[in-house]
């Protein structure tokens, strides 16, 4: 049995996710997430803590790929994965340490609002590689709303006005 740390961490995402695609090799996603604990003051009650926690995540794949699609700078998350320390010395001999987290799980933490899921199809074959990440983005969106059939619209639509008839979003 191999050892190895696994973590879920809540916190908000403290960059948009940035997205890798290279001709031969799987996407991978980069982004940071921040975790400032709740502490109870005396007098206060229920306060953040002076101290933020930040870390690096990595995903890769099709988890890559949602997590661009889906994930926004200032989002609360959930993250669950592998936990490793990064090191390096900087230019000027002073040595760094990130905690960083091969994510195999990444979502809206929902007790801090409210999301839509949507299932992803297959990708096709003939994907092409996009030069940006804005390129890619937009690419998604494109294909997303190819393949949004009759009954899906009529069931966002639905869903939309069910939204606005109890005051969300």
């Amino acid at each position: 049995m191999p050892m190895e740390t696994t973590v879920t961490i809540a916190g908000n995402l403290g960059t948009d996710p940035s997205l890798m695609r290279t001709e031969n090799g799987p996407s991978r996603a980069y982004f940071r997430v921040a975790v400032t604990p709740r502490v109870r003051h005396p007098e206060k009650g229920w306060v953040d803590s002076p101290t933020t926690t930040w870390y690096s995540v990595t995903c890769w794949r099709a988890l890559a790929d949602h997590a661009k699609a889906s994930l926004r700078k200032g989002d609360p998350v959930f993250v669950h994965g592998r936990m490793r320390s990064d090191t390096w010395t900087d230019q000027n001999g002073v040595v760094h340490e990130t905690l960083a987290v091969e994510a195999t799980c990444v979502g809206h933490d929902l007790s801090r609002g409210v999301s839509r899921f949507f299932r992803a199809s297959q990708p096709s074959e003939e994907a092409p590689v996009m030069e940006t990440d804005r390129e890619a983005s937009l690419a998604e969106s494109e294909q997303a709303v190819v393949e949004l059939s009759r009954e899906e619209l009529e069931r966002l639509e639905r869903d939309e006005d069910d939204d606005r008839l109890l005051g969300v979003g």
